[in-house]
């Protein structure tokens, strides 16, 4: 929770960052709100963003019985590095004026093999391999912008809320090799929802080369078994041009909590700095 807590201090303090990066901002009190009509989509043109990303999280894992017994695993990024096999994360985005849709994955797959002393002595191998898949998908709509001061470079604000949802796919397989009075242990169990999700972000233009994006959501509702799902996300960008094309590098923070519930109450929150690069076009 003191985490928690962090991140949302954190992500406050961004978005306190944006009034105060351009002076012009800070002493000029005008704010000019534009509204985004619908009517606007026939003659706007079509816009694409495409993110890959890394992200670097923490994944502390709470397991709970009816029987009201509670592990706990204290999943850190150096354990899920040692681990991984193969993982890959990205984001994409389309616009057509103030309306959107976007989808963004999270592939992971790993592996880890720990050898241990079994009773009487005898020497024992548990292997555990997992395949996750974790989709954010939905649609957006840009309400407008607000622009802080009077002339057209000042910094604006976009609000953009949406709604869609949350897909999780968690493939898991443990063998536990036999010992010396027991025979060996087969698991194969599949972790799987789809629950909802609405949210806002906001997207903050300070300069030609310098943005903000901040934002979050909240789901479940006991949708699939999902009790609860929230989520906060904060980062900076640079932009400039690759290829006449306008890129970007960014970096922030994210900070993801599911609680989920079938024979067991499972919660589990991953949490960590993420880096990128994107074109927006």
């Amino acid at each position: 929770m003191k985490l928690a807590n962090y991140a949302i201090s954190f992500l406050a303090a961004l978005m306190l960052v944006g009034p105060m990066a351009t002076p012009c901002a800070a002493q000029d009190t005008t704010v000019d709100w534009t509204w985004s009509s619908p009517s606007a989509v026939e003659t706007e043109p079509w816009r694409f963003n495409l993110n890959v990303y890394g992200w670097l999280p923490n994944a502390p894992v709470t397991i709970s019985t009816p029987e009201g017994r509670q592990e706990s695993a204290p999943e850190s990024f150096d354990k899920i590095l040692d681990d991984l096999e193969f993982g890959a994360m990205g984001e994409s985005e389309i616009h057509k004026g103030p309306f959107g849709v976007f989808v963004s994955p999270i592939f992971y797959k790993g592996e880890d093999d720990e050898n241990f002393t079994g009773l009487l002595g005898a020497s024992r191998k548990a292997t555990l391999e997992e395949t996750v898949w974790l989709i954010k998908y939905g649609v957006s709509y840009d309400l407008g912008s607000l622009r802080l001061g009077e002339s057209s470079d000042s910094p604006t604000v976009t609000l953009q809320p949406y709604a869609g949802g949350l897909y999780l796919h968690d493939k898991i397989r443990l063998d536990l090799s036999p010992g010396a009075i027991g025979p060996g242990v087969k698991v194969r169990e599949t972790l799987e929802f789809n629950t909802i999700i609405i949210g806002v972000n906001t997207l903050w233009d300070l300069t030609d080369r310098w943005s903000l994006r901040i934002g979050g959501n909240i789901g479940g509702w006991n949708v699939d078994d999902v009790n609860q799902t929230y989520e906060i996300i904060g980062t900076a960008a640079y932009h400039f041009k690759l290829w006449d094309k306008s890129a970007k590098v960014f970096a922030g923070y994210r900070y993801l909590h599911l609680d989920y519930e079938k024979e067991v109450e499972i919660e589990v929150t991953i949490k960590g700095p993420l880096f990128g690069f994107g074109f927006d076009f």
